[in-house]
């Protein structure tokens, strides 16, 4: 499990991508033989049995050692050919190409029944040439994938998207409609609040909150009274395990005014 954890995925990854294991046997394959496979191999999640060719069923190694381990499930199935306990255990495998990205191969599984949702998948590495995974091995790298998309949300939450300053006051002035200021300069001041949960020093500036906000309607309110304009933009702010935001109030010339209390955006740990 160590090469699954130490590689990167990604969520277009494939089952190809997985490591697997070459197991297919014949249907005239004894119990006892399969038996000495498992032993020989613990990391062999079970065994594929053909007939001329084609694929008749898949035994897990649960299923395997719950047959045998029944009441005279060793004098039953040992000394016979392993079809045998395909008749009791007839279940329909999950078939995959190995191109089928690892999400949908988890959405495939889990629509199986509970006696075997946790059975192997059948990978199909080219025609008619198939290997099995362990369901665990899925299982672990779609939480990695999973895992990567929440940091890469944490990431664009706290961070924001990907804009130089001038591209974010571009997008700022054409929000806004702001026309024209006195001193141009504060729309690159950088301002210095507190944050009221932990009393950290919070810098900003507007290409900061602009960046923040992806929709530039939740990070910037533009409000008017008796004909004076004003502006409450919200601050982001990593607070220890929470990202908060503080709305901060500019005049219409965007001088820094006032805040109010931060509010929760999203606990990310």
């Amino acid at each position: 499990m160590d090469h699954i954890t130490q590689t990167a995925f990604s969520i277009d990854s494939t089952l190809g991508e997985l490591p697997s294991i070459e197991s297919c046997i014949d249907h005239q394959t004894t119990g006892e033989t399969v038996l000495k496979m498992f032993h020989n191999d613990p990391a062999n999640p079970g065994v594929i049995v053909m007939e001329d060719g084609v694929i008749s069923g898949l035994i897990s190694r649960e299923a395997f050692f719950e047959n045998t381990g029944k009441r005279f499930g060793i004098e039953v199935f040992l000394g016979r050919p392993i079809s045998a306990m395909l008749e009791q255990y007839s279940t329909q495998p999950l078939i995959l190409p190995a191109n089928a990205k690892i999400s949908l191969a988890i959405h495939e599984a889990l629509k199986r029944r509970s006696r075997t949702v946790y059975d192997p998948i059948i990978v199909e590495k080219q025609e008619k040439q198939y290997r099995v995974i362990d369901i665990l091995t899925v299982f672990l790298a779609e939480n990695q994938i999973l895992l990567t998309l929440h940091n890469q949300h944490t990431f664009t939450v706290a961070s924001g998207i990907k804009l130089t300053d001038e591209e974010a006051i571009k997008r700022f002035i054409q929000f806004t409609g702001l026309k024209s200021l006195q001193d141009p300069k504060v729309l690159i001041n950088r301002n210095s609040v507190i944050c009221d949960r932990c009393g950290s020093p919070v810098e900003y500036s507007i290409a900061d909150v602009v960046r923040s906000h992806p929709q530039l309607n939740r990070g910037v309110e533009v409000t008017s009274k008796m004909g004076t304009r004003s502006y409450i933009l919200y601050v982001r702010h990593t607070c220890g395990t929470d990202i908060r935001e503080i709305p901060v109030y500019h005049d219409g010339e965007l001088n820094l005014r006032a805040l109010r209390p931060s509010r929760l955006v999203e606990t990310y740990v």
